[in-house]
């Protein structure tokens, strides 16, 4: 399959009127606080290559949009890995956008969860918060009308969890062997997912409602009698409602799911954002975040969010470096000594320069709780970004 993509860039390159080249390079360093629970390296370096070639108007009113992704890392073999996160044909009409080859589409409004973003896979390689996803291969034809935006997406093939290797950091609490995954569709990966979506606008409200059925993105495990783990991927259907409003100073936000699949439950993230503006006399700008998680799966398929509530803030200094630091904890409802902190900090040293922070406190007393894994898993990570 690379060799076509080759072909077809070749092609796409030679018949382009207008190309452009952006993208980004990012220097990572990640410091453990502890070796972790299978004694482990506590220092993680790694480099990413995240390179963008736009080709416009290639042959009417169609563009291409190439995306690869690289990241070589010092520690786990298996975060040094590539990906094309979008290679993309995009035919713009009057009332009508057609996309079709590989790409990310991204549903939700709540920052403490995204349960309803369910396109693509999450690349568990690339951090805790889930929201770095693959490529996916798709065809989709959005309308635009007055009365709202319909989406339908056909996805022709299903991208399997990627996994930290033995000596990885940020890996699940038990050995996978990933070589060889189940499926419930007799199809395998190559099952035929299909979604549809639609969204519009009400004044001050944007409201989503989503459909999906196809491959469970969540990998279910079974247990070999060596006791290594086989990622089983089940079929699902899922139906869902996002939406997010503005009154006054205040953003409401919901996200809700019913997912029917080997594990039948329901699930939402509802929450609040109220910003304070110009705050002690000064061009500073603070939101605080309030969002409560709730999953009616329990025992030990619990998840993370099953009973919890998210409390951060959100600083912008809207100063020219462009200063924003974000900071939450959660906490869960259920068990009291179970806990997340987070901490995202960015500022510009110049126009092509970026460093961010980002930080992670892992706590809980309960060894059935998922956090339990991840007590001596707490970092810092440090990142040079730089923008060509």
């Amino acid at each position: 399959m690379k060799y076509y993509f080759v072909l077809f860039l070749g092609w796409s390159v030679h018949f382009a009127q207008a190309f452009e080249l952006s993208g980004q390079v990012d220097l990572e360093h990640r410091q453990f606080s502890s070796h972790g629970n299978k004694d482990n390296q506590v220092h993680q370096t790694s480099l990413k290559l995240e390179p963008e070639f736009y080709f416009d108007d290639i042959f009417s009113n169609t563009s291409l949009l190439v995306a690869p992704f690289l990241r070589v890392d010092s520690l786990d073999s298996t975060r040094t890995h590539s990906d094309i996160r979008e290679f993309m044909l995009l035919h713009l009409a009057d009332e009508y956008e057609f996309r079709a080859g590989i790409g990310k589409v991204f549903w939700g409004v709540t920052e403490s969860l995204h349960l309803v973003d369910v396109i693509n896979q999450t690349d568990l390689l690339e951090g805790v918060d889930s929201e770095d996803k693959l490529g996916q291969p798709m065809l989709n034809l959005t309308f635009s009308k007055e009365w709202g935006t319909v989406g339908i997406f056909v996805l022709p093939y299903f991208r399997q969890m990627e996994f930290a290797s033995e000596e990885g950091r940020l890996g699940l609490p038990f050995d996978v062997d990933n070589t060889d995954p189940t499926y419930e569709s007799s199809k395998a990966a190559r099952h035929i997912d299909t979604a549809l979506r639609y969204s519009h606008y009400y004044d001050d409200w944007e409201v989503g409602v989503s459909y999906f059925s196809g491959t469970n993105r969540e990998a279910y495990f079974k247990q070999h009698t060596d006791g290594v783990a086989i990622p089983h991927y089940a079929q699902m259907t899922q139906f869902s409602i996002d939406f997010q409003g503005v009154i006054d100073s205040w953003l409401l936000k919901l996200e809700a799911i019913q997912r029917n699949s080997i594990a039948t439950h329901h699930a939402y993230v509802a929450g609040v954002e109220y910003s304070h503006s110009q705050i002690l006399n000064t061009r500073m700008d603070f939101g605080t975040i309030v969002e409560y998680q709730f999953d009616s799966r329990n025992g030990v398929s619990a998840p993370m969010g099953q009973n919890d509530i998210f409390l951060g803030g959100r600083l912008t200094v809207n100063d020219m470096a462009g200063t924003e630091v974000l900071a939450g904890i959660s906490l869960d409802l259920d068990d009291s000594g179970t806990s997340v902190f987070k901490l995202e900090a960015s500022q510009r040293l110049s126009d092509v320069l970026r460093v961010a922070v980002e930080g992670y406190l892992f706590s809980s007393d309960e060894p059935t709780n998922v956090v339990y894994a991840r007590n001596k898993e707490d970092f810092l990570q440090l990142t040079l970004e730089l923008y060509f």
